[in-house]
């Protein structure tokens, strides 16, 4: 800190301040922008499988269990799609698509996490090389089919017009395929007129998967109608239309991402907190054979839609589910309410992608499931409990919480970096420049105060109207930064 800023303040370093046994606990989640711990991932919860192949993943990239398990999820969506849906009765049917965003501070390991099973979509697509080869082959014999069978009806047409008689109506044979498109199973970009081109040769849909989803949330805001009708076809699994999303966000992009266009509802989140140190571990492999040969099945599956019923146990927990929902909605409000009800929804696509992830792994030979079943709807309703509630609640309360924590902890910040024991209001306004108006200053200083960093100094006795001022609590250079 410089000496002007040092006499403008009257401040003095904090390393200089005395530890006072008078000080409240600081409120940590205020200076890590976090509200909170939120619970792990429960693995366990997942089929048996997949567990051990998340935990391992995570413990051999070192991130975070609750990172690599919603990215794994998402991309098995993506393989799915709309080609299968889950019903709970004849008139609701929900597409196995999903749309994750896994939170974290930069260099928090979401990233990598992601990575993980993105790089299992990626071999999977290198193989669709042969296949994407013969429909290629396929698609120039059917054009040049139309293009002969378009040259005869035109003769018909001019003799029977030479001959004045009735020409004859264009066949069905003749009309030219649409171009060419290749099969896709990940697209790497969210503009709409790319995420578009890549639906047409993939009918059941495809993964959306971009690092940072805060460009994305923000288009839309920016260019609502010409983007919220494509995503909502995206999200409701329209044929040709259904896209599973899959991306990253920091906390501080929140707020100003999940604002306005209601695309936040729909979104499954994890941000987990501080994790304690693990030793990396060896025998993880970044390309599982076992697992890509279990995606590949899925990847595989029939293009034409099949609708896949809950089995009469997994149908009554799914209806003590949403009983439960609507009990417990009173109280919520706003982005908190939008996505609670979606609950069910959610439920019922989650246990669709586990219900044919658990059968994935099974010997080849072993049909498709037609049902989902008990297992399935119960580990995906208490996923949803123990897990996504949560942590969608952390995000929407840091996102709603709102412009005034994050101001109060831009000032925080700015206090530690500058050292100071003590601070007024002009500095906070002037200095930090962590509020527009003295308002905003006022409440930065109730944030800061009620959190347990600031406290009114006593100005003592001395001529004229002192300055107040508020003491810094000596605690603050020593709390770190937890990867929120």
């Amino acid at each position: 800190m410089s000496r002007t800023m040092r006499d403008k303040t009257k401040g003095t370093a904090l390393s200089d301040v005395r530890p006072d046994a008078g000080w409240p606990e600081p409120d940590r989640t205020l200076l890590d922008g976090s509200p909170g711990d939120r619970p792990v991932f429960p693995a366990e919860l997942l089929p048996p499988f997949w567990r051990d192949w998340c935990q391992d993943m995570a413990h051999g990239t070192g991130v975070a269990v609750d990172h690599v398990a919603l990215a794994l999820l998402t991309a098995a969506a993506g393989l799915l799609g709309g080609a299968r849906r889950v019903s709970p009765a004849p008139a609701w049917t929900e597409p196995c698509v999903l749309w994750a965003a896994l939170v974290g501070a930069p260099s928090s390991g979401k990233t990598a996490a992601m990575e993980a099973a993105l790089r299992l979509v990626r071999a999977l697509s290198d193989d669709l090389g042969a296949q994407n080869e013969a429909l290629r082959r396929r698609h120039v014999t059917a054009q040049e089919t139309a293009r002969a069978e378009d040259g005869w009806w035109r003769d018909e047409v001019r003799g029977a017009v030479a001959n004045h008689l009735t020409p004859p109506p264009m066949p069905a044979a003749a009309d030219a395929p649409q171009p060419f498109a290749p099969r896709r199973l990940l697209v790497e970009g969210s503009a709409v007129a790319i995420v578009a081109d890549a639906l047409r040769g993939s009918p059941r849909g495809i993964l959306m998967a971009r690092d940072a989803l805060a460009g994305w949330l923000g288009g839309m805001a920016r260019d609502a109608d010409a983007q919220t009708s494509f995503w909502r076809g995206a999200w409701s699994g329209s044929p040709r239309a259904a896209v599973s999303v899959l991306g990253t966000i920091e906390p501080d992009a929140l707020g100003r991402s999940l604002a306005d266009h209601g695309f936040g509802a729909r979104l499954l989140f994890a941000w987990p907190g501080r994790r304690p140190f693990q030793p990396l571990l060896d025998g993880a492999a970044s390309l599982s054979p076992e697992a890509l040969r279990a995606l590949a099945r899925l990847r595989d599956l029939p293009d034409e839609a099949r609708v896949v019923a809950l089995a009469p146990e997994a149908r009554h927990l799914f209806e003590d589910f949403r009983q439960a929902l609507d009990a417990e909605a009173d109280g919520l409000e706003d982005e908190p309410a939008a996505w609670w009800r979606k609950g069910a929804s959610t439920v019922l696509r989650l246990a669709g992608v586990w219900t044919f992830l658990d059968w994935a792994v099974l010997p080849d030979g072993v049909a498709e499931p037609r049902d989902v079943p008990v297992d399935a709807m119960e580990a995906c309703a208490a996923l949803w409990r123990l897990h996504l509630w949560p942590h969608a609640s952390a995000v929407m309360g840091s996102a709603g919480g709102s412009a005034s924590r994050r101001q109060a902890r831009k000032a925080l910040l700015w206090i530690r970096r500058q050292g100071l024991s003590a601070v007024s209001r002009d500095d906070l306004w002037r200095h930090a420049r962590a509020a527009r108006d003295a308002p905003g200053v006022d409440h930065i200083i109730t944030t800061l105060t009620g959190a347990g960093f600031l406290r009114p100094v006593d100005p003592g006795p001395g001529d004229g109207r002192p300055r107040r001022r508020w003491a810094v609590n000596p605690a603050l250079p020593h709390l770190g930064c937890r990867d929120a």
